[in-house]
């Protein structure tokens, strides 16, 4: 049994690592560029289709090409700098690469890994550079980071493009992955966009801040999520093949408004009636977790939420607005998340519907699972927020394909 165990665990886990990782094409990088100065575009292929989908994140530092590869080139401070380690220490070093082991307490578990920086750039990076960073072996698993450099000009002159490509494989890396054999393509997809998120965003801003440009800090978490607009219709060639979210974030310590948006093969009717039923729409979509109408009113109804599962347990109070035919608006009234506000937007198109997801939420405010995990790292919180997202246009899709 171990002989016939071994090659198969040894064949999932160096999935990531031999997965080829993709360039979006220049028109998809064309379309994200009204966003690239102020905020993070996430953009994570289909999960239906793929068990390990590829997670790439795009972002502007509003430095040099040569700044930001002296962040990714000192692996000494990584601990400072990059989400889920702690302590760093150096196997062996040359110009193009340093492997390391790392560690990271979280809460009250302890991980451990090896991992290398690879770095492929002409001199100090001026013109650009190519950098991988690879987890051979360890408890989160297995991953392979592709970070690309490019010169580019911005609102304040000279700066960086930034491209992270990132496929992660979290099946068999530890005891909770194993005993949840079922779950870990899921986990694997959402530590993917945690990491892939949280490391962009760290990496950009320690890199601005060693330069002396820091980007202002976010200051309020709730609030209107309208504050930050996005077209679908100009992204839909990335939305043909999976989900978008736009995050407002200094560093990734913070978080503003972050919208998610996705293309549904079903009429905006159905789109908009699942989240103006809610008690019929999620029959079956979530064991342990049931909501119950309190009251009803013209455009206005109010639900009690509750979900009875183990380390994620919670519950609350919330109000649903007809806004208009194009806009339902989730307000969170009480319990946890309490002020947390999701508009969701619907524009039928000829394929379909796109519907988009901003939100302006505390994720950690009443979920204590969530709360013990931001307290390791606030550069977590986008990522949480983002791959709640996720998990509810995967819920759309799922319910609306079962009829509900």
């Amino acid at each position: 049994m171990l002989a016939l165990a071994l090659p198969r665990t040894a064949r999932a886990q160096d999935e990531a690592l031999r997965a080829p990782v993709h360039a979006l094409a220049p028109l998809e990088l064309a379309s994200l560029e009204p966003y690239l100065d102020h905020t993070l575009v996430a953009h994570i292929e289909t999960t239906e289709l793929i068990e390990l989908p590829q997670v790439t994140v795009v972002a502007r530092a509003h430095v040099g090409c040569e700044a930001v590869l002296a962040v990714a080139r000192d692996v000494a401070s990584y601990p400072t700098i990059l989400p889920a380690i702690d302590q760093v220490t150096i196997d062996s070093a040359t110009d193009q690469a340093v492997s390391y082991e790392w560690t990271w307490q979280a809460a009250v578990f302890s991980f451990r890994g090896r991992a290398s920086t690879s770095i492929m750039a002409d001199g100090d990076g001026h013109a650009g550079f190519r950098v991988v960073f690879e987890s051979s072996e360890g408890d989160l698993g297995r991953a392979r980071r592709v970070l690309r450099g490019t010169p580019s000009t911005g609102e304040g002159g000279p700066s960086c493009l930034l491209v992270l490509a990132s496929h992660h494989d979290f099946r068999d890396a530890n005891y909770l992955a194993r005993e949840s054999s079922a779950s870990a393509p899921t986990m694997s997809r959402s530590l993917n966009l945690i990491l892939s998120i949280a490391t962009l965003a760290r990496v950009r801003g320690e890199s601005e801040r060693r330069a002396g440009v820091p980007r202002a800090h976010v200051e309020r978490l709730l609030g209107d999520p309208r504050s930050l607009s996005v077209d679908p219709a100009g992204l839909t060639a990335l939305l043909g093949r999976g989900e978008v979210f736009v995050v407002e974030t200094s560093d990734g310590s913070d978080l503003g408004a972050i919208v998610g948006l996705a293309h549904l093969v079903f009429p905006e009717d159905r789109v908009r009636g699942a989240f103006l039923d809610p008690p019929r729409f999620t029959v079956g979509l979530l064991s342990g977790a049931r909501i119950t109408e309190l009251g009803r009113e013209e455009h206005l109804a109010r639900y009690r939420w509750d979900v009875d599962l183990a380390l994620i347990g919670s519950s609350g109070e919330l109000a649903i607005h007809d806004a208009n035919e194009h806009e339902v608006e989730l307000m969170a009234t009480s319990g946890a998340m309490c002020g947390g506000r999701l508009l969701v937007t619907t524009a039928a198109d000829d394929g379909g519907t796109f519907a988009t997801l901003a939100a302006r939420i505390d994720p950690s405010d009443g979920v204590p699972i969530v709360q013990a995990i931001e307290s390791t790292d606030p550069a977590f919180r986008p990522g949480l927020v983002a791959s709640g997202l996720l998990m509810a246009f995967r819920g759309l899709r799922r319910g609306l394909s079962q009829g509900h």
